[in-house]
């Protein structure tokens, strides 16, 4: 569940363009996993095996 306390703290702590940049990355980073996993199924894995490293 989202705990809006650490929210808050993480909002309160950075400026609000080194926020919105994060998300822009996670956003891309998200669609680089989605799509190369499209290309190359037998990655599939991958970022089950990166979390478990």
């Amino acid at each position: 569940m989202l705990d809006l306390s650490k929210v808050q703290a993480i909002a309160q702590s950075y400026s609000p363009q080194e926020l919105f940049a994060a998300l822009v990355w996670q956003r891309r980073f998200n669609e680089f996993c989605i799509f190369s996993q499209l290309r190359h199924p037998n990655l599939t894995n991958l970022g089950t095996e990166l979390h478990q490293i």
